[in-house]
């Protein structure tokens, strides 16, 4: 089945990017133009440059949306506003908002995920995609050799993920919370070697149905094998 694992991701550092809230930008696809300039607005650390650039007069081959994307990559790491995880790291992110004015909330559990065709059956499509969208996010990844935003899968469990991950929130609080158009995020870094392998063990026999970033797996398939096909 899906191949789930904690991994050693890029964090922001607080003491450099300051308050958490105004570095967050939603998924590329919803980002209209106004939205766009207010993201860049709000912070110089705002992930909307990389995720979504903003397109500028004279961009051609050699600069442009995924080049500067790719810089502005490598700076932020330079700097330190940037930092990779010490060890390989699960994320439990929680999410308070209000939908038709009724209050919800939503946990998710950030990871790494084996890449597999869909017809191996561990990760499974609902969706056509179209050329145009994965193309894009094609040269992003290339520019970037980075994946930067997260794909959102289902999953039936029969095992007690969601119980393990609710005994973690109760447990301590969050080692990130911050406030973002209308959305309280938490986050809890998971990181211990008991709790990495119990997750491990929950998730390995459990297949994952695609619920929200088919183009982005489609893309990353294909970047896959054109890295397999480089040699790396």
């Amino acid at each position: 089945m899906a191949d789930v694992r904690p991994f050693r991701g890029l964090r922001y550092a607080p003491g450099v990017v300051g308050d958490a809230g105004q570095v967050i930008c939603p998924p590329y696809d919803v980002i209209d133009a106004a939205h766009q300039s207010a993201l860049y607005a709000r912070s110089p650390y705002n992930a909307v440059r990389l995720e979504l650039g903003a397109a500028e007069p004279g961009d051609d081959a050699s600069s442009n949306v995924y080049t500067r994307a790719a810089a502005t990559l490598r700076t932020w790491q330079e700097s330190g506003a940037l930092e990779r995880a010490s060890r390989p790291t699960y994320y439990l992110m929680e999410e308070e908002y209000e939908a038709g004015g009724t209050p919800r909330r939503r946990r998710v559990l950030l990871a790494a995920v084996r890449l597999e065709a869909f017809d191996g059956g561990a990760v499974l499509p609902h969706e056509f995609t179209r050329p145009g969208p994965k193309e894009d996010r094609l040269r992003l990844m290339q520019a970037c050799a980075a994946n930067l935003s997260p794909l959102m899968a289902l999953y039936r469990d029969p095992g007690g993920v969601v119980s393990l991950l609710e005994g973690q929130a109760q447990a301590r609080p969050p080692d990130v919370a911050a406030e973002s158009e209308g959305i309280a995020y938490r986050v809890w870094a998971l990181d211990d070697a008991s709790t990495v392998a119990e997750l491990q063990s929950l998730l390995a026999p459990l297949p994952l149905y695609l619920a929200d970033g088919h183009h982005r797996y489609e893309t990353a398939l294909v970047y896959r094998d054109m890295r397999r096909g480089e040699g790396t």
